[in-house]
């Protein structure tokens, strides 16, 4: 027998199956409302009938095989060809399946289309949308999209992470003195630190801090205190002339800065601020009147140094002389410290005063608040220069912040 023939006759056995199934219950049905307890001999004398039916087909259907293959209606009423010399139409021709689609016959009468790398199921019609062009990538990594092309994953190079292969290094913080610097990315995406301002940076755990130096190169503690950097030269610890206290010394009994004998060779003391100084007699040189200007046959007008506080003394014209100061210091002879300006809760770090971790504000005496003032501001506030003060239409009213009606 034919091959195509006996897919045929299976594929209508299942289909006439199917029916006379449902003709079957249909009739026991009917023979249960006509003769109560007598469904199971109906249903036996169906069944035998319903075998003795498919058998009358089947040996019809051998027996007739031009039959089928010429009559112009396929099983169940779908048209399929006409014309004595007809065949069986073919589903997959013409090509349903668009973009050069391979049409792929499933069973019968039903196909599915096997589409281009570009192109979407069911029908091939709809163009995929790459989700990796453009590149999404960064730092030339390769982009891999998914099956469903729904999403993708970056394939990183070196150190660069995930998702998108970025530079994930430490951002800094300039909260703290001196101020932390952003770490940045070699070309393999390690973290290093650059050269800022041609100073030596080093690895924090925040980011690039310039190398530690003696935290009282600056000379943090006042009137005459003695500073003594802490183990890891982060802080420092002043050690105070009985007459001050304070973190830097500068709290002190104006009765007792000029202590006796401050100033030599009959110099004046005199508290400016909280700090002693000398006025000198003449030839004498500040700070404590110590040296002696020595006059020669030869006019020197920077010897000995006039300039205080490691200043660096220079001539300016043919009588003329100048002071050039550290960062730290001001003034014609480098005389004053920028330091004496800032807040007990602050730290001097080359001339400019910086609140210490932990509080905010200019850095100048009395402007480092604690930042803990600003973790505590009720709703409707905001922290401004370390007070918490209510958003616009907002009143403080019993330590919150509310909205007076008809205000």
């Amino acid at each position: 027998m034919d091959k195509n023939l006996q897919e045929k006759l299976t594929t209508m056995e299942k289909k006439m199956t199917e029916k006379m199934k449902e003709k079957i219950k249909v009739e026991c049905d009917k023979v249960k409302e006509e003769i109560e307890g007598g469904i199971n001999e109906s249903i036996n004398f169906i069944e035998d009938a319903m075998k003795e039916k498919m058998a009358e087909f089947k040996e019809r259907a051998i027996d007739n095989e031009q039959y089928c293959r010429k009559s112009p209606v396929r099983l169940f009423g779908v048209p399929e060809a006409e014309g004595e010399d007809a065949e069986t139409v073919d589903v997959c021709i013409p090509n349903p399946c668009k973009n050069q689609g391979m049409c792929v016959k499933d069973g019968f009468s039903d196909y599915h289309c096997l589409c281009p790398a570009d192109f979407l199921p069911p029908d091939c019609a709809n163009k995929t949308v790459n989700p990796c062009v453009p590149n999404p990538c960064q730092n030339s990594a390769t982009c891999q999209p998914s099956q469903d092309k729904k999403s993708f994953t970056c394939n990183c190079k070196g150190s660069f992470k995930p998702p998108l292969c970025t530079c994930d290094c430490p951002k800094g913080d300039p909260r703290w003195v001196p101020p932390i610097r952003p770490q940045q990315c070699k070309e393999n995406g390690a973290c290093y630190c650059p050269s800022y301002d041609g100073n030596i940076y080093t690895l924090v755990e925040k980011g690039c801090q310039e190398a530690r130096q003696n935290p009282c190169d600056s000379n943090p503690c006042q009137n005459g205190g003695k500073c003594s950097p802490t183990a890891n030269k982060l802080s420092f610890i002043c050690q105070c002339p009985d007459q001050c206290t304070g973190d830097l010394c500068q709290n002190c009994d104006p009765d007792k800065i000029c202590t006796p004998g401050y100033c030599k060779n009959g110099g004046t003391c005199v508290v400016v601020g909280t700090k002693p100084f000398c006025k000198c007699p003449p030839n004498y040189l500040p700070p404590d009147c110590g040296k002696q200007i020595i006059t020669t046959g030869i006019r020197s007008l920077c010897h000995p140094n006039p300039c205080q506080n490691g200043g660096t003394c220079r001539k300016v014209g043919f009588d003329t002389r100048e002071c050039s100061c550290s960062k730290q210091f001001d003034g014609k002879y480098c005389e004053r410290d920028k330091c004496m300006d800032c807040d007990v809760h602050a730290i001097c770090y080359n001339g400019q005063c910086k609140c210490r971790t932990g509080y905010m504000g200019s850095g100048f005496k009395g402007d480092c608040k604690s930042e803990s003032v600003c973790n505590s501001c009720p709703l409707n506030a905001v922290c401004v220069d370390g007070e918490c003060s209510c958003i616009a239409g907002f009143y403080f009213i019993d330590n919150t912040c509310k909205i007076i009606v008809g205000s």
